[in-house]
């Protein structure tokens, strides 16, 4: 299994109009080629912002609310579909607090799709693309499985297949890492 281990911070929810209507200010900003975030400590002086002890935090991909799906699909989905077809597993991992656009993120809107639809678009075409080019005597086939959970206050839910039942994370010297019971759907 390739360990992917990418670092990426993904801030893609732009503030809600209550939080513009109160005047709220964004206390984050990404900087260096989107590779940075830098958290700064808004306090009200004087009826003034001012900025104190400002973070800097860097990331191999950092998102703000002016990126786009694509973008994001581009950074992450794309090569992970390419190692995928070069025969290793992948996982995309969104986390973050309620609220905080994983969803979003993940899922995206009708006219505005996230990862999961793009990367199974990006998928399935370019498995079309390797099939026909392939002849009778080298005949490539695919299985494609997937599975779909939520781990919430440590406990990890299969979405593909939901249930009271609580499924364990194991490991295995010749499987690896897995979760026992996990719905893996064809």
């Amino acid at each position: 299994m390739l360990d992917l281990n990418v670092r990426v911070a993904v801030r893609t929810r732009p503030m809600s109009s209550t939080e513009l209507a109160r005047g709220c200010l964004s206390c984050i900003t990404t900087l260096q080629a989107k590779h940075q975030i830098q958290i700064e400590n808004l306090t009200m002086k004087n009826g003034r912002n001012s900025s104190e002890s400002a973070k800097l935090f860097t990331f191999d991909h950092a998102y703000d609310e002016s990126s786009l799906q694509q973008e994001v699909y581009t950074d992450l989905g794309a090569p992970l579909v390419s190692r995928a077809l070069d025969g290793y597993n992948g996982t995309i991992f969104a986390y973050g607090q309620t609220g905080s656009g994983k969803t979003w993120s993940m899922m995206g809107v009708p006219d505005n799709e996230g990862i999961i639809p793009s990367l199974n678009r990006d998928l399935y075409e370019r498995i079309k693309s390797i099939t026909s080019t392939s002849t009778e005597s080298n005949k490539i086939q695919f299985l494609v499985t997937v599975s779909y959970i939520e781990i919430y206050n440590e406990i990890i839910h299969d979405l593909l297949n939901p249930s009271e039942k609580q499924l364990e994370l194991r490991e295995d010297p010749t499987k690896g890492v897995f979760i026992s019971g996990v719905c893996e759907v064809p």
